[in-house]
């Protein structure tokens, strides 16, 4: 059985173009083991330029924040991808 883990993508204020703002990622490690070397990216054409993290570790059952600043790039209906 495969099973995704849950990943969640929220904006804090109104997406604008070159006016500054912050998307928070949470991720869910739901395994029953530690995550050790993870990199998260986040990307968005029109939005933000590619950006990778690396955390260490994420213990199992536990959820990991990233907030990252941003001011979009272009104006329209884009996609935010993590």
């Amino acid at each position: 059985l495969v099973h995704c883990p849950s990943l969640v993508l929220q904006t804090k204020g109104e997406l604008v173009a070159g006016k500054e703002t912050s998307v928070i990622v949470e991720f869910t490690n739901p395994l029953k083991q530690t995550l050790e070397n993870v990199t998260l990216r986040l990307e968005g054409p029109g939005l933000l330029r590619t950006i990778k993290k690396q955390f260490g570790r994420i213990p199992m059952n536990s959820t990991l924040t990233w907030e990252v600043k941003f001011a979009p790039m272009r104006p329209g209906l884009r996609k935010l991808i993590a």
